[in-house]
């Protein structure tokens, strides 16, 4: 029994452990102090803007957005358009680009037909810039973050009974 319990062996397995916590409790202690999570910027944002193309004045746009920490993925649509956004959250600004082949109605005559938006959220607002790659000026708008409603559903009293018979 005397060997199982060998001095070298339980003070090399002491320190081990040891050290395991210590270098455990050194990383979580600067874990908590300089690292932090990123912002949530997800959510639907509908698009306010009067300097929108005429083609898309009378439209409603959509800006969603779903985080992964610091990349976003992302759609800007029309009711009948999609078009799918990617990008970063570089501290607080967001960045999304992508493709798109037409906007809505609008025909954009240059073959390179990316999309760019910047921006920054404040509270429940999106404020930023939308850019055509077809025209190099930025369009300033502001997007209002909407809310599901939270409404349970009416229970359907026949059905219930219909499981009591």
């Amino acid at each position: 029994m005397k060997e199982h319990f060998n001095l070298k062996s339980l003070t090399f397995y002491g320190v081990m452990i040891g050290s395991v916590l210590v270098l455990f409790k050194g990383i979580t202690a600067y874990g908590e102090t300089y690292l932090k999570a990123s912002p949530s910027v997800a959510g639907n944002y509908r698009i306010n803007s009067q300097a929108l193309p005429e083609c898309l004045g009378s439209k409603t746009l959509n800006l969603n957005i779903e985080q992964s920490g610091i990349y976003l993925f992302g759609n800007l649509s029309t009711n009948e358009q999609k078009i799918t956004l990617d990008g970063k959250l570089n501290d607080e600004q967001v960045l999304l680009s992508g493709k798109a082949e037409r906007i809505a109605q609008c025909q954009i005559p240059n073959s390179n037909n990316g999309i760019e938006i910047k921006g920054r959220t404040q509270q429940k607002t999106f404020i930023g810039a939308i850019r055509w790659n077809a025209n190099p000026q930025e369009i300033n708008f502001t997007g209002t973050l909407e809310t599901l409603p939270t409404k349970s559903e009416p229970v359907d009293r026949e059905f219930i009974l219909c499981l009591k018979c």
